[in-house]
Order: C-alpha cells, then sequence, then structure tokens
C-alpha cells in the first residue's frame, strides 16, 4: 500500500452468492459430492448450505438452495463441472471489494467522508445503520468475535432490496487488515443478469468480479456535496438562481454576505436531521410528493409547501455540487 505494505490497496472477491436448482437436496447433493465439498471447507470456501426452497420457489420449478460464502475459485471450478446441464440458476450474489488501510481508525474516517458524499442513481434512498442507536441486531452489540472483525458501529445502504450498494469498514476477510468494504449485493435471477451477465455457474466462473464491481460503481454511483449558499438562498424563500449579491471589490465583504445563507441551510440540515446530500435530495423528493398528493386533494398549500411545490429536477440539482468519480480513489 504505497510501499508500506506487500498488501494490494484494493481486494475483490465474491463475498457470497446462491444457486438455486430443480433437482431435490438429495439429488443435487449426490451430483455435486457436496459431503467432499463440507469435508474439505477450506478448500472451497468459509462456509456452504444446502437447504430446501421456499414454497414460492418450488412453484417455479426450483427445489433445493445453495448458499455459499466467500467461494475460493477451486470451488466455482468443481460445481461447474458436476453441474453440468442440470437446470439451476444464479439467485444471488455479493461482489465486494475491500479497500485497504493501515490502521482502523483511518477506515472509519474514510467510511464517513465517503458517506456524506454519496448517491445511488436514479435513487435517493441511501440508509446510514448505526447499531448503537438500534437494538434489530444484537449480534453486533453482544458478539465479541463479530465485533472484531466489523469493529465499526456504522453501516451505509444504497439503493434497494434487489440492487443495494453497501460500505462500512471492517476487517478484510481477505487479508485479515483493515479496510472500507464495498459490496453490490444483487437479488434475484432477473436482477443478477441483468446487471451481472450471470445465470448459471458457468458464467460466475467466467466474471471478472472487478471489472464487473468497477462498472457497476461507474453506471449507479455518484459522488455530490451540498451548495450550501445556494440551498440557503431556497430555504430564506429566495429564488435558487438568483445573482450573489453583492458583487464587490472585497472579498472579505462578499464572503460574509454569503454566510446568512450558509447558515440557513446548515440550520436547515440540523432540524430535519438530514446528515448528507443524498438524504436531503430525498428529503425534498418525498416531500414534494406529498405536497402534491396534497394539492391533488384540493388542499391549500402554504407559502413554504408551494416553493418546493415549485421545485424542478433543474432546481433540485443546484443545490448540488457533483464531485469527481474518482473521489473514493483520491479521498
Amino acid at each position: 500500500m504505497n510501499g508500506d505494505t506487500a498488501a494490494p490497496r484494493y481486494v475483490y472477491s465474491i463475498d457470497r452468492f446462491n444457486i438455486l436448482f430443480g433437482l431435490e437436496v438429495y439429488d443435487i447433493s449426490r451430483i455435486i459430492n457436496f459431503r467432499n465439498l463440507k469435508s474439505n471447507l477450506t478448500r472451497y470456501a468459509r462456509s456452504l448450505n444446502l437447504i430446501p426452497t421456499s414454497q414460492e420457489a418450488r412453484m417455479r420449478g426450483y427445489h433445493s438452495q445453495l448458499a455459499v460464502v466467500l467461494p475460493k475459485r477451486e470451488l466455482l471450478e468443481e460445481l461447474s463441472g458436476s453441474i453440468g446441464d442440470n437446470r439451476h440458476r444464479v439467485f444471488s450474489a455479493e461482489l465486494a471489494c475491500d479497500r485497504l488501510y493501515l490502521n482502523q481508525p483511518e477506515t472509519k474516517v474514510k467510511q464517513r467522508q465517503i458517506t456524506k458524499v454519496l448517491r445511488k442513481k436514479w435513487s435517493p434512498n441511501v440508509r446510514i445503520f448505526d447499531s448503537t442507536v438500534s437494538v434489530s441486531r444484537p449480534r453486533r452489540v453482544t458478539d465479541p468475535e463479530y465485533q472484531h472483525e466489523k469493529y465499526d458501529s456504522q453501516t451505509t445502504y444504497a439503493g434497494g432490496p434487489n440492487f443495494e450498494y453497501t460500505i462500512y469498514a471492517r476487517i478484510s476477510k481477505m487479508t485479515e487488515l483493515p479496510c472500507v468494504h464495498c459490496e453490490w449485493k444483487i437479488s434475484g435471477s432477473y436482477m443478477m443478469r441483468k446487471r451481472t451477465g450471470v445465470r448459471t455457474i458457468h458464467d460466475l466462473l467466467d466474471l471478472n468480479v472487478e471489472r464487473t464491481f468497477n462498472s457497476l460503481c461507474q453506471s449507479y454511483i455518484a459522488y455530490e456535496e451540498i451548495d450550501h449558499e445556494k440551498h440557503g438562498r431556497f430555504v430564506q424563500n429566495m429564488t435558487a438562481d438568483a445573482p450573489t449579491p453583492g458583487r464587490v471589490r472585497a472579498g472579505q465583504r462578499a464572503g460574509a454576505r454569503k454566510l446568512p445563507f450558509d447558515r440557513a441551510s446548515h440550520t436547515y440540515l440540523r432540524v430535519y436531521e438530514i446528515k448528507n446530500a443524498s438524504q436531503l435530495r430525498k428529503h425534498y423528493t418525498d416531500s414534494k410528493r406529498e405536497i402534491d398528493a396534497k394539492a391533488n386533494r384540493g388542499e391549500t398549500l402554504t407559502t413554504t409547501e408551494n416553493k418546493i411545490k415549485s421545485l424542478s429536477t433543474n432546481k433540485l440539482n443546484a443545490f448540488f455540487i457533483s464531485l469527481p468519480d474518482q473521489f473514493f480513489e483520491n479521498s
């Protein structure tokens, strides 16, 4: 890492995947020699489980499911050779990239820098989970081994349940070094085929994880920060595209004129508990939808509601400053 360690700066991997089979557990177990795979687990993966599918999957003709965590190439080769033409589909996968650092505090700082400006294109839904304020996942608080591996309390999720980008700090499963762990979680046979081109285990064996991961990031991830001056103007009920006031020669005086708008923007974020640019975008998108519904019911709108209702896509975009795609690499 910049000459400080022999470990690579980036490590790409298939974090986990699931395959659905048309055959029952007993039949597919014999075909893939599941007992041998389990008895030589360290050679093939971190974990392997072969279980019956849900009733919904059975109605679609799939009767068993193989769930794999951290597969090695030897496993993919074994499965590709043994499964052959038997009916199956890769139902889900997580493609991961570990960005390695020298210490844990640095990864926490980097993770929060990225979260502050991260946005998944065509989806304003960015959620920040903090295990210190949530009881929904008690293992993160009570399991010492888990806390050692995933030592940071914060995880960021961008996107929906079938196609989601996740980022958090942890000990890399691949190198045992501190890292910012990023992963694309892709669920459903259709979404797997659409986003990665993967349908079968043979496709997964041939998949270039690094190229696919980076291609998805280039297509679906954007970085942006809030333009507090323009947003502050809007908050103070001024037009977002108004010329900057006080175009005077003294730069110090001009900066002083901008300060109230800046402060108005930051105050607004505090009041609505908005932590990053993506959440601000979602805030206005959701508010506009609610106000439009209110207007359609014939209810009277307030001045503020009319102002938000008038927000076009271009006006909303003016509240943000786009950062280069290389932001992550340069941070």
